[in-house]
């Protein structure tokens, strides 16, 4: 019997929270599930925790990978096997709520929707620094009503201010993703920059249910809280080509406020890729650049480096300006951005 929902959740190196995970899926309200548990060469007790947690339910697979091949890669092997009319993924180190399923399922089925976009709340692991806490403020949407084109909720969402686009955020019916191909880009991170405005761009019926239906753990080793560096240039480079490329070649087929949007989202990611170029040495972005071809370094420096020194510009202007007037400036200041703002005066200080 085919199932309602196919959750894929991939797995690596997550003995700590991996339990949690598989049995917030197991406590759901809505039983007609199944979920495929993707071990992607993990090297602790990730595996033997999820069999210990699953014990015999047969709506659980397990598909395990010879080598590491990253999270995408993992997304992709879990999606190629799914069956269920809707399609989830869900990251091994967070949890869904008890009535998360039969809510998506109910609202998707009596809206006929394609796409379901849906809220989180974060929660943190103990030690984690107020900077991370940024994350709860990230997750905070105004609501929008209605039943939209994907293009249409991808342009609302823009004008607001409030895309968020991880993949576990999207309820999906499987016969878009096979209709249109879409697959997360492996050996980068930043994968879901890309996945989800295709995903929008094809949908004919989408919405956003503002509900906090998914559990997001911040902690100290996750993808979220590390340091940012060459690796999210590389990812956000990678993304940015690829969706004006797409842009390029599909912009007729869509409204001039939709093409705005989306000219408005490269333009977003290439700010958060020139302020990670900040963050690398000289010697990373020059190695960065010899993998590149002409076309791509030119692109590069274009929309990376000038920016990134714009930016820089910027920030020293700011910087002197606060440095005249510091007292008076930090105290009007909220306490958080009192904090903020010496923290960067006093490293503008030992420059």
């Amino acid at each position: 019997m085919t199932p309602k929902v196919s959750i894929v959740i991939p797995i690596y190196n997550v003995e700590a929270y991996v339990g949690d995970c598989i049995q917030s899926v197991l406590t759901q309200t809505f039983t007609d599930w199944e979920a495929i548990c993707v071990n992607d060469a993990s090297t602790d007790n990730s595996l033997v925790r999820v069999k210990e947690t699953i014990a015999a339910d047969p709506r659980f697979r397990i598909i395990n990978h010879d080598v590491n091949q990253g999270l995408s890669a993992a997304r992709n092997t879990g999606l190629a096997h799914t069956k269920g009319e809707y399609v989830l993924f869900l990251d091994s180190d967070d949890m869904y709520v008890p009535h998360a399923l039969e809510r998506l399922v109910d609202v998707a089925g009596r809206n006929d929707l394609e796409v379901l976009d849906f809220n989180a709340e974060a929660f943190f692991e103990e030690g984690i620094d107020t900077a991370s806490r940024g994350e709860a403020e990230y997750l905070e949407r105004p609501n929008i009503e209605g039943i939209h084109s994907g293009p249409e909720l991808f342009t609302l969402y823009n004008q607001q201010d409030c895309y968020r686009p991880p993949a576990p955020f999207h309820f999906i019916k499987r016969v878009l993703i096979e209709e249109t191909g879409l697959k997360f880009k492996q050996s980068i991170l930043h994968e879901d920059e890309l996945f989800s405005p295709l995903l929008h761009a094809h949908a004919k019926r989408a919405m956003f249910l503002n509900e906090r239906l998914y559990l997001y753990r911040i902690r100290s080793s996750s993808i979220v809280t590390k340091k940012r560096g060459i690796k999210n240039v590389a990812g956000l480079f990678t993304v940015t080509q690829e969706l004006e490329r797409w842009l390029n070649v599909h912009a007729n087929e869509y409204s001039p406020d939709f093409v705005e949007a989306f000219k408005h989202n490269v333009w977003v990611l290439r700010q958060s890729m020139a302020r990670d170029i900040l963050n690398c040495t000289g010697e990373d972005i020059v190695l960065f650049e010899e993998g590149l071809t002409p076309e791509q370094r030119t692109e590069f420096e274009k929309h990376g480096i000038q920016m990134a020194i714009e930016i820089e510009r910027k920030q020293k202007s700011w910087k002197t300006k606060v440095g005249a007037n510091l007292e008076k400036v930090l105290a009007v200041l909220p306490r958080n951005l009192s904090q903020l703002a010496r923290k960067t005066i006093s490293k503008a200080a030992k420059e």
